[in-house]
């Protein structure tokens, strides 16, 4: 709905931001901010230049679509950017049984089992399914994987509202999770902590530990490692993260998902479900729990 999201309240308070700010706005808020700003959409291409209200562009198949399952018959592919995880299997099950492929945004799924039934059905149908942190597609992550290889005190950190009316913690906390597995294998206990507007999240994995890091005010995504007696900082520019993982889900409709990728989410997902009740509960939580 318009005014539920944080980027289109930000933008009716200072419209002035489109122009700088339209790069870094998550998908899912994209709508709901053009609506909004009744913006108009300019269509190019080889028989001309055609402009079309944004409510015609993105509403006008309501004239046609009566069913969910009308619209995905009469599509190439699918992106679902609903922000609770609860409502991504049923959308995704639908795209994913009318054979179309499908990207689910982040936080992937709401337990382990909604992760492994869209992996399932995707392995099942043969239909490509991405999901996750679009973070994880940026093409610095194999170098911070190699690089934080052999580091036993790990520090990741990124911005995330704890507070956010788009489902708290989870949805943003979602960025550092999908991370965490990007780059590291084996997490078995995580303790999380909230200290007013941040949350602390440390993760054992054997004898390394890595503490997850979020807050309002943490703007790049930083790691921080030692390296033979010096702490090394490592930051990613995010402002690209939405164009790449647009491209990784046309590879994917190429050539399928990444080898592991399923497999990263499902861990993702478990990860998460164990810092959430970790918050809510003040004890460690074993990740294979979840």
């Amino acid at each position: 709905m318009v005014g539920q999201s944080e980027a289109t309240l930000r933008l009716r308070a200072e419209p002035n931001v489109l122009s700088t700010q339209i790069g870094r706005i998550p998908w899912g808020d994209l709508l709901p901010i053009l609506l909004a700003c009744d913006a108009t959409i300019r269509c190019v291409g080889p028989h001309g230049v055609r402009d079309i209200a944004a409510a015609d562009f993105f509403l006008d198949y309501r004239k046609t679509a009566r069913a969910a399952e009308e619209l995905i018959a009469s599509v190439d592919a699918v992106l679902v950017t609903t922000r609770r995880a609860e409502t991504h299997l049923p959308c995704a099950r639908l795209c994913l049984e009318a054979g179309k492929p499908v990207v689910v945004d982040k936080p992937f799924a709401a337990n382990s089992r909604e992760a492994k039934e869209m992996a399932r059905l995707s392995a099942e149908r043969s239909v490509p399914l991405i999901a996750g942190s679009t973070i994880c597609f940026l093409p610095e992550i194999p170098e911070w994987r190699a690089a934080l290889s052999e580091a036993k005190t790990v520090l990741l950190r990124y911005w995330a509202d704890p507070d956010s009316p788009c489902g708290g913690f989870r949805v943003y906390g979602s960025h550092l999770t999908d991370l965490a597995c990007a780059l590291f294998d084996g997490e078995r206990r995580v303790r999380g902590v909230r200290t007013g507007g941040v949350v602390s999240c440390i993760v054992e994995y054997g004898e390394r530990q890595v503490l997850l890091q979020t807050s309002a005010h943490h703007a790049a995504v930083e790691a921080v490692y030692d390296d033979g007696g010096s702490l090394v900082t490592l930051r990613l520019d995010d402002g690209n993260c939405y164009a790449r993982g647009l491209e990784a889900f046309f590879r994917g409709i190429r050539d399928g998902a990444p080898e592991g990728h399923h497999e990263r989410l499902i861990a993702s997902v478990r990860l998460l479900c164990a810092v959430d009740e970790s918050l809510r509960s003040g004890l460690p939580q074993r990740v294979e729990d979840f």
